[in-house]
C-alpha cells in the first residue's frame, strides 16, 4: 500500500518495477502511464487476472471490487497498441463474465479493439470490417466465453453493441475467422 500511497502523490515509482512480488510491481506501474516497462508489467500481471485479485489479505480501496479491474481500466488508458496489451486482454476475456464485468472488463477491451465504430444510442453500428489478427483474437476469446453469452444480459448485449457486433455467438465466431 506504500507503493500506491507515493504513486498517488505523484512520487516516482519506477524503482518497484523490478520487485519481486507482483503486487508491488503492479502497484508501481499504475501512475507510470507513460512507461513502457510499466505497461510491461501491468501486461505480466493480467496473464492471470484472478491471481492478481487475490494478492491482498486486506484490498487496498483503490482497487474496489476486484483487482484486475483497475489493472484493466489503467492498462486500456494507455498509449499502447492493441498488438503490445493483446497478451494482457485475452487472459481478462478467458476469464471474464457478464452482467457487471462487461462494464469493468471486457466492454472495454471491446472499445479499445474497435476504436472507430461510431455509436449512437439505440442503433447498433454495422459489424467492424477488414480486422487484423488482433482483433480476431479478441473475437475469437469472446466467442469462446461461455459466461458472456447470456440472452437475459443487457449489459453484455450494450457493450457488443457498442461495437456493432452481432448478438449472435456464432455470428461473431465468423467475424473471427
Amino acid at each position: 500500500m506504500l507503493v500506491l500511497g507515493l504513486g498517488g502523490l505523484g512520487a516516482d515509482t519506477t524503482h518497484w518495477l523490478s520487485d519481486d512480488d507482483p503486487a508491488i510491481r503492479a502497484c508501481a506501474a499504475l501512475p507510470l502511464t507513460g512507461s513502457a516497462a510499466a505497461t510491461a508489467v501491468l501486461v505480466e500481471a493480467l496473464h492471470d487476472p484472478l491471481a492478481a485479485d487475490e494478492w491482498f489479505t486486506r484490498r487496498p480501496s483503490r482497487f474496489g471490487m476486484r483487482v484486475h479491474f483497475e489493472l484493466v481500466a489503467n492498462l486500456l488508458a494507455r498509449d499502447a497498441g492493441l498488438a503490445e496489451i493483446l497478451p494482457a486482454c485475452l487472459p481478462v476475456l478467458r476469464v471474464a463474465q457478464g452482467k457487471l464485468w462487461s462494464d469493468m472488463t471486457w466492454g472495454p477491451i471491446l472499445l479499445r479493439t474497435f476504436p472507430t465504430v461510431e455509436f449512437q444510442p439505440g442503433v447498433r453500428p454495422d459489424p467492424p470490417q477488414d480486422l487484423d489478427e488482433a482483433q480476431k483474437a479478441v473475437l475469437r476469446e469472446l466467442a469462446a466465453n461461455d459466461a458472456l453469452w447470456d440472452d437475459g444480459d443487457g449489459n453484455a448485449d450494450l457493450a457488443r453493441m457498442r461495437v456493432g457486433l452481432p448478438d449472435d455467438r456464432a455470428a461473431v465466431a465468423v467475424l473471427a475467422s
